[in-house]
């Protein structure tokens, strides 16, 4: 399979009104139906970010979808800035975006994975086990799924929160740390039984290799 020729193909979802996320599709040349991939950017990201992985997977055999969450950088192709993001709305366009696919043309709906870097691995555990049926597994890489324990060391008294904070050199909005402030993600993704990669670096400065073994820890199908 390795080596096949591809396409790129360009396009936008629409998501809701007025709302139109966008995607770059990595697309073998083949006659048959493909397995799928959709891979999240992280915090303050881009799907530009990922385009080495769809080339290489599409070599291979594997189609590849890449999009930009809505409010998931200030510079996001689907719109937004990141003062409209939150987790879980990132949760609900990730799920979308898995329904959307589900139904493209020369795509295998039973062969569709996900996965993300950073706060993208955390949307995919949440949206695997809000839809565990149309995911086939995911591949989670440096995922931080710690992001509610960050936040309430970074922010101690929640009461002292202002409507914008800076967080890792952006702007946020309280919405966005409150929400999730109180949350406890591992018994979600718990829930989710299919197979499970985890990538993490032994080194990561930012996500802690601990937090790779306790998403380990919970998740029956991981290795």
């Amino acid at each position: 399979m390795e080596g096949l020729q591809m396409e790129k193909r360009v396009f936008y979802m629409d998501y809701k009104e007025s709302i139109r996320l966008y995607g770059e599709l990595y697309l073998p040349l083949a006659d048959h139906a493909l397995p799928l991939f959709i891979l999240c950017h992280g915090f303050g990201s881009g799907s530009h970010y990922l385009r080495h992985y769809g080339e290489m997977l599409s070599e291979r055999g594997i189609a590849c979808l890449t999009f930009d969450f809505f409010g998931g950088s200030d510079t996001s192709k689907s719109g937004g800035s990141m003062m409209d993001m939150t987790v879980f709305d990132q949760v609900e366009q990730l799920s979308f975006v898995v329904r959307h696919m589900a139904l493209y043309e020369g795509i295998d709906r039973n062969r569709i994975y996900i996965g993300g870097e950073s706060q993208g691995g955390l949307i995919c555990g949440l949206c695997a086990a809000k839809i565990p049926g149309l995911i086939a597994g995911q591949v989670l890489l440096y995922s931080a799924t710690y992001i509610p324990d960050f936040l309430r060391n970074k922010y101690p008294d929640k009461s002292k929160l202002k409507e914008r904070e800076r967080l890792l050199g952006l702007t946020v909005s309280r919405a966005y740390i409150e929400e999730i402030y109180d949350y406890d993600p591992y018994p979600v993704i718990a829930s989710y039984e299919g197979p499970v990669l985890i990538i993490h670096g032994t080194e990561d400065s930012l996500v802690p290799m601990e937090v790779a073994e306790r998403t380990h820890g919970v998740l029956k199908g991981s290795i």
